[in-house]
């Protein structure tokens, strides 16, 4: 009689989005360094919009048990300091996008705009501009978003994006 194979219990993370320009960003970046067959899980999901408080609602509901938990915010709201103790005593990683969202830290890493006042003028600005007025679709992530341009960000420690693009990238990876 042949012997059953047991599977080994793989790690499983998960990350969320504040809404669904975040959710097809982090996918991107699943599709670029998480490697099917690996030792562990990431799933991506998006908490459809609002403040920190509601993005770590969302995550604290969430059906299932994970090993590692992060939630990717815009920085244009200010995190209430319960919200960040529930977040650390929940075991949820907080990153924030900066400056203000995650359409501005798209504009300056991608060096269209260096200085970006707040939500309102990053998204102005992005739409327009960068996403020619179409919303941050997949497709657009696809043509703008590869392993060159965030590999450069990871490998150059003194770029202002290096920390943001290694959190996120290692939530993709072991």
């Amino acid at each position: 009689m042949k012997k059953r194979t047991l599977r080994t219990k793989k790690r499983t993370k998960l990350i969320v989005g504040e809404g669904i320009s975040e959710s097809l960003f982090l996918a991107r970046l699943k599709q670029l360094y998480y490697k099917r067959g690996q030792d562990y899980i990431v799933t991506v999901d998006q908490a459809g919009g609002g403040d920190p408080t509601s993005v770590l609602r969302f995550i604290l509901h969430y059906a299932g048990s994970f090993d590692e938990r992060y939630m990717l915010i815009d920085s244009d709201r200010p995190i209430s300091q319960e919200c960040e103790k529930k977040a650390r005593n929940n075991g949820i990683k907080i990153i924030q996008s900066v400056p203000h969202c995650l359409e501005g830290m798209l504009l300056c890493s991608l060096g269209i705009k260096k200085n970006v006042h707040d939500t309102a003028a990053a998204k102005a600005a992005f739409y327009p501009s960068v996403c020619a007025g179409e919303t941050l679709n997949e497709s657009w992530c696809e043509r703008n978003i590869d392993l060159m341009m965030v590999d450069k960000m990871l490998n150059d420690s003194s770029h202002s994006y290096h920390e943001y693009f290694s959190k996120l990238v290692k939530v993709m990876r072991k």
